[in-house]
């Protein structure tokens, strides 16, 4: 993802990159370096649904949509539900949501 701003950045075509940190590899692309960031926002994240109030309410078989690949793996280990890749921005996911696609799903709270 961040390969080809490092490209344009190492070739001159561009000055600066900005990125999202969990998109940044542990280690750097030769050449360039990380010269400044921003204090860390609410790192939580937010459970939403029309029939659920929490994640432990969730009956088995219930529907997560997330296309996030750590939430996938925190809520597998915590319920025997199904999740399916959920991609979209914010309000297509709530109008996907509200549609029933799925019975819930997690947003960041920042």
């Amino acid at each position: 993802f961040t390969k080809e701003l490092d490209r344009a950045l190492l070739s001159g075509e561009v000055d600066c990159c900005v990125h999202s940190m969990k998109d940044v590899p542990t280690t750097v692309a030769p050449g360039t370096e990380i010269v400044a960031y921003l204090p860390r926002e609410d790192t939580r994240d937010v459970f939403l649904s029309a029939k659920y109030a929490t994640l432990a309410d969730l009956p088995d078989d219930a529907v997560v949509g997330t296309a996030s690949l750590r939430r996938q793996a925190q809520i597998l280990a915590q319920k025997n539900v199904v999740v399916t890749n959920f991609r979209g921005n914010v309000q297509t996911r709530l109008r996907k949501l509200a549609a029933g696609t799925v019975d819930c799903t997690f947003l960041a709270y920042a």
